[in-house]
């Protein structure tokens, strides 16, 4: 009984989907963001646009110096919540989720860029200056000499 009264509130109907609403301006902000191409929300400083003005308020984190989300392992801050879950992950735990696929290869690795660079090693074609080029001097990965051998 209670579920057909909660239908019954659900006046407000999608033409596109058929997914109904308690209230119209909900139906008209699922028409806006599921249904629609239209951006109505424009950062003023890049002028990239945004169906919603949340993810506008969102992005425009990436123009501030603000980085209102502490992470405190190391008390680096972030600008994003998501950032924060990927430096955890990234550089506070022992997860390796990126493996190699080579066959006789058991390296895993923390990041895919990681990988990727990783994966030069088994390339028969290396670039010339390969260590200076993909390891930086303030990397966390080890330096070690990457060889054109298998």
């Amino acid at each position: 009984m209670a579920k057909e009264a909660e239908h019954e509130v659900r006046k407000f109907c999608c033409s596109v989907c058929s997914k109904k609403f308690k209230q119209k301006h909900h139906l008209m902000d699922h028409q806006l963001t599921v249904h629609s191409e239209e951006r109505p929300s424009p950062c003023t400083t890049c002028n990239k646009k945004f169906k919603c003005r949340g993810n506008l308020k969102t992005h425009a984190r990436v123009h501030s110096e603000s980085r209102p989300f502490p992470y405190g392992v190391c008390r680096k801050t972030f600008k994003t919540a998501v950032e924060v879950r990927l430096h955890s992950s990234r550089l506070h735990s022992n997860s390796r989720p990126f493996h190699c696929k080579e066959s006789q290869c058991r390296s895993n690795f923390r990041t895919r860029p990681q990988l990727r660079i990783h994966a030069l090693v088994h390339s028969t074609v290396m670039p010339a200056h390969r260590s200076a080029v993909f390891v930086r001097s303030d990397s966390r990965i080890p330096r070690r000499p990457l060889t054109n051998s298998l």
